[in-house]
């Protein structure tokens, strides 16, 4: 799914670190808070690259919260990615196996799905360090993974 080069997400790190994002990035940059999400605001920054965009954002940021690069999709429009990761494997794998691949890829996991011996969640093991989309493609190329995507909510529009 491609993502809206300069548009991101802004979440905290930690469950109960809701504190002001706003002074970390300084007035030039500007939040509108993520409809029916609680602590996630939305901003654009202006970059040469999408990676070099979120670079710079992240490092206003520093280690509190996380800048993820949002995604588009025809059909639902915007989709805000949680900072999660889910991986379908092709076979069962053990749970050696999942941390030599999220080693590997740069990630931690986070648990296996419950109704699935062959899927699990992972996130970026340094999330304000790195670029997620960069440890998704990693994770793909490892031949045990059929798939792997960034969990996303997303914001519908009712029509008219």
């Amino acid at each position: 799914m491609p993502t809206a080069a300069h548009r991101f997400v802004i979440r905290p790190l930690a469950v109960d670190d809701s504190g002001p994002v706003s002074p970390a990035l300084g007035p030039a940059l500007l939040l509108s808070p993520l409809a029916g999400a609680r602590d996630a605001w939305v901003t654009e920054v202006k970059g040469a690259s999408p990676q070099a965009a979120w670079r710079m954002l992240q490092r206003r940021l520093g280690a509190r919260f996380q800048a993820l690069p949002i995604l588009t999709d025809d059909e639902v429009g915007a989709r805000y990615p949680t900072g999660r990761i889910g991986v379908r494997f092709s076979a069962p794998v053990s749970d050696a196996d999942l941390q030599r691949l999220a080693s590997a890829a740069g990630a931690r996991v986070l648990k296996r799905t419950q109704r699935s011996d062959r899927q699990a969640a992972f996130a970026a093991a340094d999330p304000a360090a790195q670029y997620l989309p960069d440890v998704v493609e990693r994770l793909k190329q490892d031949p045990a993974v059929s798939t792997a995507w960034l969990d996303a909510q997303s914001a519908y529009r009712r029509g008219s």
